[in-house]
Order: C-alpha cells, then structure tokens, then sequence
C-alpha cells in the first residue's frame, strides 16, 4: 500500500499542489457543527457537508474534482464527478474560496450519488482508528502525477 504521506514533500517540491486542486477531506461534520452559522440547506442526496483542507492553492467554489483517494493507500482511487458548491472558513465572514493551508467547512455535490469510500471519514472529534481514514479529493492530472512516484 502506498501512503499520499509519503510523496506530499515531493508533491510540494515539484509544485503539484500548486498546479491542481487538491483537498485534503478529514471528518464529517456533527449535527451540531451544521448548525453553527448560516449554511446553505442540502437539497438533494448527492450533497454532503465535509471539513477539508486546501492544500497549495486557494480551491475557489464551483471547482470540479474528479477523482478521490485513501490518504494511506493512493492505489485505492476511483473516479467521481463532484463540484464544491460552498465554504465556509468563518461564520461570520463569507468567501467563496479554502485559502490554502487552511481547513472549511464545505459543501460537495456530487454527480453520480455519494460515494462508498465516504465512509472511510470519521465523524468530527472522533477518536481515530484503523478503519477510517482521510481522502485526497482532487483531478486526474494530479493523479497521474502521484502514480508516477
């Protein structure tokens, strides 16, 4: 099994990251997390609301992913249509965009249902275990790329 861990450094050396979007996705949100501030209503099942982070590049909404992966095994990617439809980094300050470096609150839509390897995502505060993990949300040039290494 390859590890995303082990290839970021190079990914960021070789300015990767900062040619594609990339998301780093760590939880699902709690009920009680959606309901701080105003956010937007899910209005269909192919929506969910995850925290992730940006990596080298600021990911504007409206930014299309493609392709998602485990952080510790890249081998186990699949294709995916989704679109990022909102962020929110502060409640009481709206952009439109994950600064990158920094962690959201944001909202996916995807095309052809949630996938499956969502539930590899823990629940935020979460104690950590060996069956869930982080996903890399990102393009297939990026992924071609990382397959290289």
């Amino acid at each position: 099994m390859r590890n995303f861990g082990n290839i970021e450094t190079k990914l960021y050396s070789d300015g990767s990251l900062r040619e594609f979007p990339a998301l780093f996705l760590q939880d699902i949100p709690r009920e009680k997390d959606l309901q701080k501030g105003n956010l937007p209503k899910i209005v269909n099942p192919n929506q969910i609301f995850l925290f992730a982070r940006a990596y080298d590049l600021d990911v504007k909404v409206d930014t299309t992913f493609d392709i998602i992966f485990m952080y510790n095994n890249i081998d186990n990617w699949l294709k995916t249509k989704c679109v990022l439809k909102y962020v929110s980094v502060n409640p009481s300050y709206e952009i439109d965009y994950i600064p990158m470096n920094y962690s959201a609150l944001c909202l996916f839509e995807f095309e052809d249902g949630k996938p499956e390897i969502l539930n590899k995502l823990q629940c935020y505060m979460e104690k950590k275990d060996l069956h869930h993990d982080n996903l890399i949300i990102t393009q297939i040039p990026l992924l071609e790329k990382i397959l290289k290494y």
